[in-house]
């Protein structure tokens, strides 16, 4: 037995077990879920890792090599109930038909949403759910029989289970399956667990990651997991659903649908701020923040519910952004993002200071999903400005 770590190729890592004779294997096994309603990557820290368009090229080269099954356990959305959930759910159901899923399991909170979306999900994904009585299990083209499992429920004879559960659930399960697919909001490990005989393994968070097993006489030869990275090119057949997802986004305005605070805080617009701080205007027009939205519009995001919000000035509020057209000066991530609503201090400054700010305004976008690796210090000298900010709430912090 060995553990080798096979390529880095722009920010797509592979990491593999191998059996030592590692014989041509009868199929390989493929394991993706957990996607929680991502459907592409997203973040401002660059590679970011996952998308539906990487993932289906990804299997694609897998499937020219060798006899492919797909499985995919949910969570399928984030199990808010909301208009753009159920366009997910139905993006992601059109995806997992591309890759040719064989079996799929929904999450209790997918299950959740309601017996409509549940059977839209199905007749989307070519009916390959997993449905409690009317479909309790389904036989793959290896012969193998999947079912799922949640808590309460009976277990049943499979020899590949999709759990609704993480890890301990699955080592209470172990026996009787070849294969236990759990759920997990962390990086696959490097290796699979065994026990009882079952192998116990996870395709990790959001959709990042791959897991591909190869079996030779249903005894697991090679187990790979690969990170989905920029260096898998976006498949054209889901770039297309994507892309009609974007659009149903758009054409049903959720954006302009979205609930906000009434507020009676008008905001005065980063140009406004400018004319009394002109250093820190000319400091923040040469930081990413400063075209923000652009990056959305480029991605066709620039409508999308999910992603504006951290790219432009008080979208939870009724005083903030609209659209570019009616509140061009809210664009962007603009000093209001992280000092909050400017009117009354442009107004009346003396009367009307502003809060001095720091770590705690950055945390609401800059989430471990988004920003992996953000440290406040690090990317402060990237967008620095009135250089006593940071002193100052250094200091308050005790760290001076």
């Amino acid at each position: 037995m060995k553990l080798a770590l096979l390529g880095i190729a722009a920010a797509s890592l592979v990491i593999a077990w191998v059996s030592p004779e590692h014989p041509k294997a009868d199929f390989t096994l493929v394991v993706v879920g957990d996607f929680h309603g991502s459907l592409t990557p997203c973040g401002c820290t660059k590679p970011m890792s996952g998308g539906l368009a990487r993932m289906a090229t990804a299997v694609d080269q897998i499937r020219a090599r060798n006899k492919v099954v797909v499985v995919a356990n949910g969570a399928m959305t984030s199990g808010s109930n909301s208009r753009q959930t159920e366009m997910k759910a139905e993006t992601l159901a059109e995806a997992l038909r591309v890759l040719d899923a064989e079996a799929i399991n929904l999450a209790a909170t997918d299950k959740a949403l309601g017996t409509g979306l549940e059977e839209t999900f199905d007749r989307l994904s070519g009916e390959r759910l997993i449905r409690d009585e009317l479909r309790p299990e389904l036989t793959l083209s290896n012969g193998w029989i999947a079912a799922s499992w949640q808590q309460g429920k009976p277990v049943p004879h499979a020899d590949i289970l999709l759990v609704d559960g993480g890890l301990d659930s699955a080592r209470t399960l172990a026996g009787t399956p070849k294969v236990i697919v759990y759920r997990s909001n962390a990086r696959p490990p490097a290796r699979p667990e065994m026990k009882n005989a079952s192998l116990l393994l996870t395709p990790g968070e959001s959709g990042k990651f791959l897991i591909q097993l190869d079996f030779r006489a249903n005894q697991m030869v090679r187990y790979q997991v690969t990170e989905l990275g920029p260096s898998f090119r976006d498949h054209r057949s889901i770039t297309q659903i994507l892309s009609r997802y974007l659009q149903r986004v758009g054409r049903e305005n959720l954006l302009g649908k979205l609930p906000r605070q009434t507020s009676d805080q008008s905001f005065a617009g980063s140009r406004r701020c400018g004319s009394c701080h002109q250093e820190e205007f000319a400091t923040w027009k040469t930081t990413r923040h400063s075209d923000a939205l652009a990056t959305l519009e480029e991605t066709k995001h620039d409508r999308d519910p999910d992603c504006v919000g951290c790219h432009v000035v008080g979208l939870s509020q009724s005083t903030g952004f609209q659209s570019r057209q009616k509140t061009p000066e809210l664009a962007d991530v603009g000093c209001e993002s992280c000092h909050g609503p400017g009117g009354k201090h442009a107004d009346e400054p003396a009367q009307n200071k502003m809060a001095v700010v720091g770590e705690k305004s950055c945390a609401p976008c800059h989430v471990l999903d988004h920003s992996p690796g953000f440290n406040f210090e690090k990317y402060w000298e990237k967008v620095r400005h009135g250089e006593s900010t940071l002193k100052t709430y250094l200091e308050n912090l005790g760290k001076t």
